[in-house]
């Protein structure tokens, strides 16, 4: 999987895990799996089923919207 920002640049994650599934404090069902991105960095791709994408790293969370 890899995403492609509007600057041109590309982030290539590997999947290392299995498609898991959860429910967050605020009772929003999700599903998840765990990654590596091209340089060995663990990264967790989560998926809400109200449509927000997020990505998980040590250092950052990255959030994915549509706007409304």
């Amino acid at each position: 999987m890899y995403f492609i920002f509007y600057s041109g640049d590309a982030d290539r994650y590997y999947k290392v895990g299995t498609i898991k599934e959860g429910v967050s404090k605020e009772n929003l069902k999700y599903r998840y799996i765990s990654t590596v991105d091209e340089s060995g960095k663990s990264v967790i791709i989560q998926l809400f089923d109200n449509g927000v994408l997020r990505l998980h790293a040590q250092d950052y969370t990255i959030e994915y919207q549509e706007t409304k």
